[in-house]
């Protein structure tokens, strides 16, 4: 069944097709709050926009979303076009508390971006998962500044004696 076109649901739906990415941002930042059943879908599936902000704001609402198919989806958008939209994905991605994730996030420690490799590191910092010690150990010899400070969390978190 198709909602009434005089839903605030149907009404989000509209935006969220909408030429304008203005009007599609709002749209994405409202749909959290909304009773829209599949909200996380079409949360998930603006990660694709054309529009950069938008994307960010996809991001960001899918914070505290622990579902495997909002993870996957967030995971690769670190290595996004746009700074902004992977300083949210980052974000959102700090706020993980499943250990689980952690496997999806180490394959990008040794990305060839060091941005990606630091966001990858502040994201499973607090999943203290034991397979980051290496990647961790390793990027904590990183040039990057940057890099090694998060590889150094890593390891400060996971406090195991063979990082002294």
């Amino acid at each position: 069944m198709s909602p009434s076109p005089f839903t605030q649901e149907s009404l989000l739906r509209q935006q969220l097709a909408d030429a304008d990415p203005e009007v599609r941002r709002v749209a994405i930042r409202e749909l959290p709050y909304s009773e829209e059943e599949d909200y996380i879908e079409l949360l998930t599936a603006a990660l694709a926009d054309a529009d950069a902000g938008a994307r960010m704001d996809a991001a960001l609402a899918l914070e505290g979303i622990e579902t495997e198919a909002v993870v996957g989806a967030l995971v690769p958008m670190l290595k996004d076009p746009s700074s902004e939209v992977r300083q949210a994905v980052a974000q959102t991605l700090v706020e993980l508390k499943e250990p689980q994730w952690g496997s999806l996030l180490l394959g990008l420690v040794g990305d060839a971006d060091p941005q990606v490799r630091a966001d990858a590191l502040r994201a499973l910092r607090a999943l203290r998962v034991e397979a980051a010690f290496e990647p961790a150990l390793d990027a904590a010899k990183a040039s990057e500044a940057f890099v090694r400070k998060e590889a150094i969390g890593v390891l400060a978190y996971l406090k195991n004696p063979a990082a002294l």
